[in-house]
């Protein structure tokens, strides 16, 4: 996770505690609470995809990394 850490060291705060938000709504909603840390990497790397590209709301950095990483037919 070191280097997630290294990738989100230039955004601002505010915007860090939506992704920070956003991630462990992703986690739970995705149901990858305890799994394994690679499997969370791809999460975390997904958000800060989506915070590089201006998206600021936990609720949509959530659902849009949700939707990517679930085959469409789980999506609920």
């Amino acid at each position: 996770m070191d280097d997630i850490l290294a990738l989100m060291q230039d955004i601002d705060p505010d915007v860090l505690q939506a992704a920070t938000l956003a991630f462990a709504m992703a986690c739970r909603d995705l149901n990858a609470t305890g799994v394994s840390s690679v499997i969370r990497s791809m999460i975390a790397r997904r958000i800060i995809g989506h915070v590089r590209r201006g998206e600021r709301d936990a609720g949509r950095l959530c659902r849009r990394t949700v939707e990517e990483l679930l085959p469409k037919r789980q999506r609920r």
